[in-house]
C-alpha cells in the first residue's frame, strides 16, 4: 500500500519523526518510513553529520550549522530536484549542493542568514544545468544575505535554463497572487542600512545575465532596487530591454522595472502596484497593455491613492485600454489609501484624492473573473457594465465593492444570476430600497451560486447542500 506521507522531519540530534495522513494511521507503526514512501524531507541540525537524505525529491535545510559532506550530496545527485535553504545557512553548503546536484530544478532561499559574506573572485564557475526556478525571499526587508546571494549567483554560477526568478520582500507572493498582503508586510520596514558593500545594480546584472532564458519575473517590495541610473551603464539598459517575459510582477517604483515593462510585447500575466497619481507610470501600464493585447490573459493592479492635497485634481484608471485584449480571462483592480509618507492607512479612505474607475463596460467579454474594488465608480459606468454583462457568457466570478453607496437595480443581480457559468457573486456598497425583493429574486435564481450582497450571505443552494 502506498503511504501518502506528506513530510518527514529528520533531526540528527533527536532521531526522526514521521507525519502520516489519517487514513494510514492504523498501520503505520509496522512500516519503516524510508525514502520509498516520501518525496520531501526537512532537516534541521545543531550537531552531528547530516546523512540519509538521498532518494528524496525535495529537501529543506533549516538552521543548518554543519558541513554537508560531498559524498552525502552526490548520493542525491540524480534524484533531488527541489532544494530550500532557510534561516542560518553555511555558504559552503550552498556551493557544494549547487556543484553536485545535477538534477536540481528549483532553488529557494527563505529568510537566510549567511554565515559569512564578502565579495569573491570566482575563479571556478559552478554550472547548474537543470535549474529553472529561483526564489529569494525575505519576510521583512531585504538584508545583506539576499544581496550577497544575488552577487554569488550572478558572478559565480551559470544556470542557462533559468526561466523563473522571484526576488520578494514580504510574504505571501506566489506567482503574483496576494500582492496586497505582500506589500503590507514590508512597506513599513525601514530601508536596509548597508554593512556588506553590495553592488547597487546586482539585480540588473542578474536579469541581464539571464535575459535569454527568463520568462517569469517577480520583483516585489518597497525597498527592492533594480538599478541605479547614475551607476548603470548603457549596455545594462540595452540588455534589460531584451527581456521577453510571459509573466511580470512588480510592486516597486524603481526605474529599472519601468524599463522592463516598456519593452514587453508578449506578456500573458501582468500583476503590478502603482501610485495612481504618477501619471507617467500609469501610462507605462497602458502602453504595455496595448503592446500585449493579443497575449494578455490576466491583469491585477493595486492603485495606490495618496492623501488629499489642497486643490489637487482627482485621478482615474481607464479600462478602455483593455477593450481589445480578447484573450483576457482575469481582471482585478484594487485601490489602497496611503498617507503622505506612502504607508497604508485605512483611516484615510475619506481623505484621499478622488479616484474613479472609468469605462468598465469596455472590458472584454472573454473574462472569467472580474474584481473591482474602488472608492467610487461613476453611476453611468456601472449601469453600462450591467447592460453588457449578458455578453459575458464565460464569467464565473464577479466582485464589485465600493465605499460610496450607489443605487443598485435588482435587475442587475438577476442578470448576474442568469449568466450560464457564474459561480460566485460579491456586491458591497449597493443601495437597495426593499431587501425582501432581493430575497424573492434569489429564490427564483439558478441553484449553486455563492452570493454575498452587502456583506449578507444570500447564496442560492438547494436544501441540504449548503
Amino acid at each position: 500500500m502506498c503511504v501518502h506521507l506528506v513530510q518527514l522531519v529528520f533531526c540528527v540530534k533527536h532521531g526522526y519523526k514521521a507525519m502520516i495522513s489519517p487514513e494510514d494511521t492504523a498501520d503505520h507503526t509496522s512500516r519503516n518510513p524510508g525514502p520509498e514512501h516520501v518525496e520531501s524531507i526537512t532537516i534541521s541540525t545543531s550537531s552531528g553529520q547530516i546523512h540519509d537524505w538521498f532518494d528524496y525529491k525535495k529537501v529543506t535545510l533549516v538552521r543548518c550549522f554543519n558541513s554537508i559532506l560531498p559524498e552525502t550530496i552526490l548520493r542525491s545527485s540524480d534524484t533531488l530536484t527541489e532544494l530550500t535553504f532557510s534561516e542560518y545557512t553555511l555558504f559552503k553548503n550552498i556551493k557544494r549542493c549547487l556543484k553536485n546536484l545535477n538534477s536540481l530544478r528549483t532553488l529557494h532561499f527563505t529568510d537566510v542568514i549567511i554565515d559569512a559574506y564578502h565579495r569573491f573572485l570566482y575563479t571556478k564557475i559552478i554550472d547548474v544545468p537543470s535549474l529553472t526556478n529561483l526564489t529569494i525571499r525575505r519576510s521583512t526587508k531585504l538584508t545583506n544575505s539576499e544581496y550577497f546571494l544575488l552577487d554569488f549567483l550572478t558572478r559565480g554560477v551559470n544556470c542557462k535554463t533559468l526561466a523563473k526568478f522571484q526576488l520578494v520582500e514580504g510574504s505571501g507572493l506566489e506567482e503574483g497572487s496576494n500582492l496586497l498582503a505582500l506589500e503590507e508586510s514590508a512597506e513599513n520596514q525601514e530601508p536596509f542600512e548597508d554593512v556588506y558593500d553590495h553592488d547597487v545594480v546586482i539585480v540588473a546584472r542578474f536579469l541581464m545575465k539571464h535575459h535569454t532564458s527568463l520568462r517569469n519575473v517577480s520583483v516585489s517590495g518597497t525597498h527592492v532596487k533594480v538599478w541605479d541610473s547614475e551607476k548603470t551603464k548603457e549596455h545594462f539598459v540595452q540588455n534589460l530591454k531584451l527581456l521577453k517575459l510571459d509573466s511580470f510582477t512588480y510592486s516597486t517604483t524603481d526605474a529599472g522595472l519601468k524599463l522592463i515593462l516598456c519593452h514587453q510585447k508578449q506578456l500573458k500575466h501582468l500583476h503590478c502596484s502603482t501610485d495612481i497619481g504618477d501619471v507617467e507610470r500609469v501610462q507605462n501600464i497602458y502602453d504595455c497593455v496595448k503592446e500585449c493585447r493579443r497575449t494578455l490573459t490576466s491583469f491585477h493592479i493595486i492603485c495606490k491613492i495618496r492623501e488629499r492635497i489642497e486643490n489637487e485634481q482627482g485621478y482615474s484608471f481607464e479600462c478602455k485600454h483593455f477593450e481589445h485584449c480578447h484573450n483576457l480571462s482575469s481582471f482585478e483592480l484594487t485601490s489602497k489609501a496611503l498617507d503622505k509618507d506612502g504607508a497604508t492607512n485605512e483611516l484615510l479612505n475619506n481623505n484621499v484624492s478622488s479616484f474613479e474607475v472609468l469605462n468598465v463596460h469596455l472590458l472584454p467579454i472573454s473574462l472569467r473573473l472580474l474584481t473591482l474594488t474602488s472608492e467610487s465608480f461613476p453611476n453611468d459606468s456601472i449601469e453600462k457594465l450591467f447592460e453588457q454583462l449578458p455578453k459575458f457568457e464565460d464569467l464565473e466570478t464577479f466582485k464589485l465593492e465600493t465605499n460610496s453607496p450607489y443605487s443598485f437595480k435588482l435587475s442587475w443581480l438577476q442578470t448576474l444570476c442568469n449568466l450560464p457559468k457564474i459561480q460566485s457573486v460579491t456586491i458591497n456598497g449597493a443601495f437597495v430600497d426593499v431587501k425582501q425583493e432581493v430575497d424573492e429574486l434569489i429564490k427564483d435564481s439558478r441553484q449553486g451560486i455563492n452570493i454575498l450582497f452587502n456583506n449578507n450571505d444570500i447564496s442560492c443552494f438547494p436544501s441540504g447542500k449548503r
